[in-house]
């Protein structure tokens, strides 16, 4: 499920969809087009903190299933925060972190 996830962000990135970094993400969030943010699962307690609250705030996902590590390697960039901004993509991801795709 993981890979499948990483994969898809991998996509994301190729396609133009995904925004990394804090402001930058931040930024996507007041402007009502993050989708998903994903926040690093080894990133410092303030941060993951700060994503918490600013996440429910503006009602947005967050995901914090991922290391630093697999999501710099899936978007080919070292990023420890990052968010989708395509409807699609995020639907597709929010299936595999719900379990609603069987794997076989």
């Amino acid at each position: 499920m993981k890979e499948k996830i990483l994969n898809l962000l991998g996509i994301a990135k190729r396609a133009g969809y995904i925004v990394s970094g804090t402001d930058s993400v931040i930024m996507e969030m007041r402007k009502n087009r993050a989708k998903i943010v994903f926040v690093a699962s080894d990133s410092s307690e303030k941060t993951i903190d700060n994503f918490k609250r600013k996440c429910y705030f503006y009602n947005v996902e967050c995901n914090f299933d991922f290391t630093g590590e697999e999501l710099s390697h899936a978007i080919g960039q070292n990023r420890m925060i990052l968010c989708l901004t395509d409807q699609g993509l995020c639907r597709a991801i929010q299936k595999y972190l719900r379990g609603d795709i069987d794997e076989s």
